[in-house]
């Protein structure tokens, strides 16, 4: 919950949460959880939906989107309640050690996956197996009158991928694991992964960089099932699998049944007990909005460069002090907080 004090800029409306946790049965063997979602799906459908993700015994509770992050809390509550008795459900970020070593779910489009990274790059395309083993909590929000894509977006944006290692590190410290959890990637073009580097003003900047490289994966018709891996062509921010193999720490996802509206995914967060996510995820979102707040009662200040968004950060750490960092981030200090 917010601090007391806290003003928020009352700009976004709907919110959504993602979580990622792992699941085995009494006897710890890891649960199969493809096609979990056909056999749970009809009983929670109210509040979202379950599916599988890239390892074997990784589950995802996605809520729908809610007017409310209490309700989308909530919600994901109603979906990971609905699995079957007697599983057992770890809500951490790395697999747990008794359930042996991870593997990669059964799915052609992870086989893509890893044959893209292979190629893009040789040396270190085996990070990508982490996939399999690391669980975390993503949390979702839009608005009207707030696009990720204009300059005040992209500031958001450049602000959590700054200040991301921080809170992430913050965030460990409390809960007692989940330490590095945002190190664990690299596996393919820069581009494509968290960069120290990537501050972009307006959306033609950024454009330049997520447009500019290869498609990493795509199916040879769409809804055919058959995946390739570094299809021809380049990526849009109008394509749902250009995004989602945008393993950025922030990053914006196509709104469904639109062809142009985004919303904002913020991926800082470990995997936590649904106990916990409405406190850490309305913080992420209090922290969002004291942003958009800061940055709509700067007249011309449309598009900031790090340097001139120092103040942000102090506004933001004023309200969240030892969560968020009183000022940007330097390389180093990044790098380092990337492993606490």
């Amino acid at each position: 919950m917010a601090p007391k004090g806290t003003k928020r800029a009352g700009v976004l409306d709907t919110f959504g949460i993602e979580l990622e946790f792992h699941v085995s049965d009494g006897n710890g063997k890891s649960i199969d959880t493809i096609g979990l979602g056909d056999r749970l799906n009809g009983q929670v459908s109210a509040f979202g939906e379950i599916d599988s993700d890239a390892g074997l015994g990784l589950a995802e509770g996605i809520s729908k989107p809610f007017p409310s992050v209490r309700q989308a809390a909530e919600a994901i509550k109603q979906i990971v309640g609905a699995l079957p008795v007697g599983w057992r459900k770890d809500f951490v970020v790395y697999r747990p050690q008794d359930l042996g070593p991870a593997q990669w779910a059964n799915k052609p489009r992870y086989e893509a996956l890893k044959q893209a990274a292979a190629i893009e790059q040789p040396e270190r395309w085996h990070l990508i197996n982490n996939m399999t083993g690391i669980a975390s909590t993503h949390v979702n929000m839009s608005g009207k009158g707030f696009d990720p894509l204009d300059p005040e977006g992209q500031l958001v944006m450049n602000v959590f991928r700054n200040a991301g290692p921080h809170i992430a590190a913050a965030i460990h410290k409390q809960l007692g694991y989940g330490h590095g959890h945002l190190s664990m990637w690299n596996f393919a073009d820069r581009r494509r992964m968290p960069d120290f580097h990537r501050w972009h003003p307006n959306f033609p900047s950024f454009n330049a960089e997520f447009a500019g490289k290869p498609r990493f994966v795509g199916e040879t018709e769409r809804g055919s099932g058959v995946w390739q891996a570094l299809p021809t062509g380049f990526c849009s921010v109008y394509d749902d699998i250009d995004l989602g193999t945008f393993w950025d720490y922030v990053r914006p996802k196509k709104i469904p049944g639109t062809r142009h509206s985004h919303y904002l995914e913020v991926r800082l967060l470990p995997s936590m007990h649904p106990d916990l996510i409405f406190t850490y995820a309305d913080m992420i979102v209090s922290m969002t909005e004291l942003i958009i707040g800061w940055h709509r009662t700067k007249e011309g200040s449309r598009e900031l460069s790090r340097e001139e968004a120092a103040p942000v950060f102090a506004h933001v750490e004023r309200h969240w002090k030892g969560m968020f960092p009183k000022e940007p981030l330097e390389e180093a200090t990044w790098n380092r907080l990337l492993l606490e």
